[in-house]
């Protein structure tokens, strides 16, 4: 072999090495970030939107929810997860903030209830919503789960009353 076969040898086996310790990685970091191992919703506030939105599917799963599918990110039409729950298909708006969640919350999951066929649109904040968000959704039939609401479901998931 030559000097250079072997500096390709080399090579492509420090790349691809450097690839599958990236993607062990990324799947280490994805299952701590969505594994339901705490007793409050207050775990949500390091995470990102993407991580919310697996740490919510998560729940859901754990809470009876089947066919828990969280959307692609771009086109996804206002919804972030689709849900099954006793013969209902949910779909779900996902928004960890760290201020009240307003009317472009309900208005997207009210898009994606017409685009995904849904029976039931609901938005789920770590948060709270503002009093204009309470009386669109109110008017739009559309369930608004805050931080009591996850904190009370997360509950019954931690102390297996799901």
């Amino acid at each position: 072999m030559t000097t250079f076969d072997l500096i390709f040898k080399y090579t492509l086996i420090f790349s691809l090495a450097a690839l599958v310790v990236g993607f062990i990685v990324y799947i280490i970091k994805h299952q701590i970030t969505t594994k339901i191992d705490c007793t409050t919703v207050q775990v949500t506030d390091e995470m990102d939107g993407h991580d919310f939105e697996y740490w919510c599917a998560d729940l859901l799963k754990r809470s009876g929810f089947s066919d828990v599918v969280v959307t692609s990110a771009s086109g996804d039409q206002g919804g972030d997860i689709l849900a099954t729950y006793n013969d209902l298909l949910y779909v779900f708006q996902c928004k960890r903030v760290s201020k009240k969640v307003g009317n472009h919350a309900v208005q997207e999951v009210v898009s994606a209830r017409i685009y995904y066929e849904a029976d039931v649109a609901v938005v789920i904040t770590n948060n709270a919503f503002t009093p204009s968000a309470i009386e669109l959704a109110e008017s739009a039939d559309v369930d608004l789960w805050d931080q009591d609401v996850l904190e009370n479901l997360l509950y019954k998931v931690v102390n297996h009353v799901v």
